[in-house]
């Protein structure tokens, strides 16, 4: 047991400068969306509109509505990548890329009329990706993980309740569904063939 926590924080902090570097690229594009005047917004998931489902689902999750939101997110993301990038960096970058477009085209399809944006589909992927892979093959890191979770994030849960019109609880919800997806059916393998690529050209 004290071996499999050992490796486990490891792991995380193995990850923690590659995590950070992301949670940074994402406060960079906020400073600079404010700046203009949140015009990058409208590269948001706008449903049934549709050039925005060419750009939407994945540039969704990079674009924030204010500070408080993007400081919301961050922590959680954080902690959640560090995990994520333990498994390997094409893999990591495929499940990213999966929950995006399996959340952002059901939020396309069903959400209300709106601009939405934000990481939180993300998060609530990869909060149910962990979950499920713990429910599978459970161990001791895998219960850390999902206790750590529920403590820390279980209130990203209640965000699945419409409370007002800012809220996307609709791609709160599309994300834990994709993040189940993911889990049991993996990545489509022209995302991880694109993921392994990008990641050669970066590396």
């Amino acid at each position: 047991m004290i071996r499999e926590l050992n490796t486990f924080l490891n792991l995380f902090l193995a990850n923690v400068t590659p995590a950070l570097q992301c949670i940074g690229m994402l406060w960079i594009i906020h400073i600079i969306n404010i700046t203009s005047g949140s015009i990058l917004n409208a590269l948001g998931i706008i449903p049934r509109f549709l050039p925005s489902l060419i750009w939407g689902p994945f540039l969704s999750p990079l674009l924030h509505l204010d500070f408080n939101h993007l400081l919301f997110n961050s922590t959680p993301l954080f902690f959640l990548l560090c995990i994520l990038f333990s498994l390997g960096y094409p893999k990591a970058l495929c499940v990213l890329l999966t929950i995006a477009l399996y959340s952002g085209l059901m939020t396309w399809l069903f959400a209300r009329k709106a601009i939405h944006i934000g990481a939180s589909a993300v998060i609530s992927g990869l909060m149910s990706f962990f979950a499920y892979r713990t429910y599978l093959n459970p161990d001791i890191t895998g219960l850390v993980v999902v206790i750590t979770l529920v403590y820390y994030f279980g209130s990203i849960f209640l965000s699945f309740i419409p409370t007002d019109e800012k809220t996307s609880s609709e791609g709160h919800l599309f994300g834990l569904i994709s993040g189940y997806l993911v889990a049991v059916y993996g990545c489509p393998s022209l995302l991880m063939k694109l993921s392994t690529s990008v990641l050669q050209l970066l590396m």
